[in-house]
């Protein structure tokens, strides 16, 4: 199980770093990478309301020598209204 309320962020935050550096950096998983990234960054931040800027900008810290997935993650949090969590200083 990846996220929900009470994960602990860093571990899980590492552990999908991991997986998304994997397959972003596998031509194999060409086909499949998009849905995939998009399927572990909502488990990643379900139920996370308080955090899910946190989660996110250290997600995209962790694999930001990867700019086609660091797009894609921009895209999804785009899509799903949460970009200002990427932009935003604090």
């Amino acid at each position: 199980m990846i996220g929900g309320r009470i994960a602990d962020p860093r571990s899980h935050i590492a552990v999908c770093g991991d997986f998304l550096r994997d397959i972003w950096t596998d031509y194999a998983a060409l086909t499949y990478r998009q849905p995939a990234t998009g399927h572990l960054l909502g488990h990643l931040l379900h139920e996370r309301t308080e955090d899910y800027e946190l989660i996110l900008r250290a997600l995209v810290w962790l694999v930001s020598d990867i700019p086609a997935l660091v797009d894609y993650i921009r895209d999804w949090a785009h899509g799903h209204f949460i970009l200002e969590a990427l932009l935003s200083e604090r």
